[in-house]
């Protein structure tokens, strides 16, 4: 499923308004676009960068060479953070995809490199198993994430919930 519940990407836009609109944003995760599609709508010059495992989401039926400036096809696990300056990250809808230890660490990794982080991810129990519409084995969820326990493990700062989904935050300030 290349999509997330849209509640909690409304609340995660509306944060991101009463902070601050950055001017670049990597997205990781993309999906079918909807964090570039709703932020472009906001600021059509917003630079987005997104990192994406499956090639075949990079659909240009879902407009992604209208929605993102760059796009990385890598395992957010792997890639080099390091090689791309952003003003906001966002993991949405992907840190339930991998194992709890995997998710901590690579919330870590963002942390090093990054000083706005924005994770969005299901905190009720939702069960989800490989797309069989696209192929993709990467949609399973591994691990269900609670809002404590995210925060106990990340030291994130919980910062709303909607629909099924919760949002957390690391700002270096």
């Amino acid at each position: 499923m290349p999509t997330s519940d849209p509640a909690i990407k409304n609340v995660l836009i509306e944060h991101v308004k009463k902070i601050g609109m950055p001017e670049l944003i990597l997205d990781i995760g993309l999906g079918n676009g909807g964090y570039g599609e709703r932020f472009k709508k906001i600021n059509p010059n917003i630079i987005m960068i997104g990192i994406e495992i499956f090639p075949a989401y990079i659909r240009d039926d879902w407009g992604y060479s209208k929605l993102y400036d760059e796009i990385y096809i890598d395992d957010m696990r792997l890639f080099d953070y390091s090689k791309v300056n952003a003003d906001l990250v966002i993991a949405g809808d992907v840190i339930e995809h991998v194992e709890k230890a995997e998710g901590i660490k690579v919330i870590n990794e963002l942390k090093k490199h990054f000083d706005w982080v924005l994770i969005a991810l299901p905190i009720q129990d939702v069960i989800q198993g490989p797309d069989n519409e696209f192929g993709n084995k990467h949609e399973e969820h591994k691990h269900q994430w609670k809002p404590q326990e995210m925060v106990d493990a990340t030291e994130l700062k919980y910062i709303a919930d909607a629909g099924i989904c919760g949002l957390f935050e690391f700002r270096k300030v």
